[in-house]
């Protein structure tokens, strides 16, 4: 059983390599489309095009925690999004890392975004980072089934050395 254990975790390891720290991935050219794509409907502000993208049952999660299941939530939460925080927001979004999980890939995705509305407190440009899980549907156009997007704290970037390095990190609750 061990054997057949360490067997499955080497060929996984072997089968979805990790990018070194700081390089960018390479995607497939119909994948690095697709990112365009997707780029292009924030900048034009199409909730319903944004929508388009994610497969029926695909899952959303705003930066703000706000969640959505299903392809007619999604277009809801972008179109709030889009008439709130993101009103006349631009978006660069490049694709940091891929990592193919059998027929679907996770995405990090990298981004910069500008606006007039983004809360007060968000930094200039904004720096949200994306988590998408991506698979083909049946006509071979790539579909998001998943997508979270969250920011880093101050200090949190990416590469970043883990809090108990830095010497600041509180495990226990109630410690001072």
């Amino acid at each position: 059983m061990r054997k057949r254990m360490a067997a499955a975790v080497l060929s996984l390891a072997i089968a979805i390599p990790a990018a070194a720290e700081g390089e960018r991935a390479a995607a497939a050219p119909d994948l690095e489309k697709r990112v365009g794509e997707l780029e292009a409907a924030f900048n034009a502000h199409d909730a319903n095009a944004l929508a388009a993208f994610f497969a029926p049952d695909g899952t959303f999660v705003n930066p703000r925690g706000q969640r959505a299941f299903g392809r007619e939530q999604v277009l809801e939460r972008f179109r709030e999004d889009l008439a709130g925080p993101l009103k006349g927001s631009k978006h660069r979004i490049r694709i940091e890392r891929v990592r193919t999980l059998g027929e679907a890939v996770l995405l990090d995705l990298d981004q910069d975004v500008t606006g007039p509305n983004l809360p007060a407190a968000a930094p200039r440009p904004a720096h949200p980072h994306a988590s998408v899980l991506m698979k083909k549907d049946d006509s071979g156009q790539w579909m998001v089934l998943d997508a979270r997007v969250y920011f880093f704290l101050p200090g949190g970037r990416p590469g970043a050395a883990p809090p108990a390095a830095r010497g600041g990190a509180r495990t226990g609750a109630g410690q001072r």
